[in-house]
């Protein structure tokens, strides 16, 4: 793993381990923060296996929200 990946990979687990906001950031920007780090670490867990972007992004979306995929869809 290069260097960035693992800064970010370390940055996005700082992100979900620490609810406050970090500066500079609303609310919104935060949560899609927390989203895109949460979405990148299962791609990672996947072996970064291509083609399941959106799956990953709904998936760390309900994990993140605490939606579940029916209740998104309504």
């Amino acid at each position: 793993m290069n260097q960035f990946k693992s800064e970010q990979t370390k940055e996005c687990m700082r992100v979900r381990a620490k609810p406050s906001l970090p500066s500079g950031k609303t609310g919104a920007e935060a949560v899609a923060e927390q989203i895109r780090c949460c979405a990148y670490k299962l791609y990672e867990e996947r072996g970064r296996e291509d083609g399941h972007d959106v799956e990953d992004w709904l998936r760390a979306e309900a994990e993140i929200t605490g939606r579940t995929e029916t209740a998104a869809a309504a």
